[in-house]
């Protein structure tokens, strides 16, 4: 399978990351300009920095947690044209199949993908990947079989159904977004979400959705939000010791506090208004009233 180029969101290149004061003093100072440079201008940035040498092992768990936002932005990818739930990816169902030569879940995990793909309208063409006139030929009988089926189904005037709008699929998938997006850093000098714990990881997306935290609930919820960073592959810096530990809000403010793990006891930090979190044309922080 072709390598794909490792997706950086606004402000996610190893080179920016270290211009972020709370991750170049964490560890991004270890990591020469030219290492960083080097890694954006290959495919695998993330993989090439996990085998550079002689860098502490700090830096090596943020680039684990910076390979695993790559992997959450491919299955949201997955997801917004349905070939994928959260839980569930059918085109790494299907490469698992394949390598385990399992040729009949292979088949059937590729049919529900191409459905997938072909109900919003999406590859009417043979793929340019498709080099190989058998696999081209293949395609060709996937899609008619496919499109015999929908006649059938829905009549020969079936249309393909429109992909959801990125407002449409932001507003639908607000929690994973938020998550993936902020996984590394909050804003400008501020800790991402890879740094927190599970509980305080819950403690901030329910404030941020506005979902109260019941006493009686707590375990259910962490568990959920836990699940839902599993799912999208997300890996925390260091799970054994989290550098924030609680989220909590400020009365009357719509700000967040958080706790931080340090050397000598512990911290609190306000998350500065200025470091907006907006998604699908709705603002999340500083939270509204």
């Amino acid at each position: 399978m072709p390598i794909v180029r490792d997706y950086f969101p606004e402000g996610g290149k190893p080179s920016e990351l270290k211009r972020d004061p709370f991750l170049k003093g964490l560890c991004l100072h270890c990591v020469p300009d030219s290492i960083l440079n080097e890694a954006e201008n290959r495919e695998d940035t993330w993989a090439f920095l996990l085998n550079a040498r002689k860098l502490p092992q700090q830096c090596r768990n943020l680039f684990r947690a910076g390979a695993s936002v790559q992997k959450a932005w491919e299955r949201l990818a997955q997801m917004h044209y349905g070939g994928a739930f959260l839980n569930r990816s059918l085109l790494d169902e299907a490469l698992k199949a394949r390598a385990g030569n399992d040729t009949a879940t292979t088949d059937k995990a590729c049919i529900k993908l191409f459905r997938a793909i072909h109900t919003h309208g999406i590859w009417k063409d043979v793929p340019p990947a498709f080099k190989n006139e058998d696999q081209r030929t293949q395609f060709r009988q996937m899609r008619e079989k496919e499109e015999e089926k929908i006649s059938k189904r829905h009549g020969q005037h079936w249309q393909p159904t429109p992909l959801p709008t990125e407002t449409e699929f932001e507003q639908a998938n607000q929690e994973e977004l938020i998550m993936t997006h902020a996984w590394l850093r909050w804003g400008l000098g501020e800790p991402g979400f890879c740094f927190y714990s599970d509980k305080a990881l819950a403690d901030m997306l329910a404030l941020l959705m506005k979902r109260k935290r019941n006493p009686h609930l707590l375990d259910a919820q962490n568990a959920y939000y836990k699940k839902v960073r599993q799912h999208l592959g997300l890996k925390q810096w260091d799970y054994r010791k989290p550098i924030v530990t609680k989220a909590r809000g400020v009365p009357e403010t719509g700000l967040i506090e958080i706790t931080l793990r340090l050397k000598k006891g512990e911290g609190k930090h306000l998350l500065r208004a200025d470091n907006e979190c907006v998604l699908g044309g709705k603002q999340f922080y500083p939270i509204l009233p």
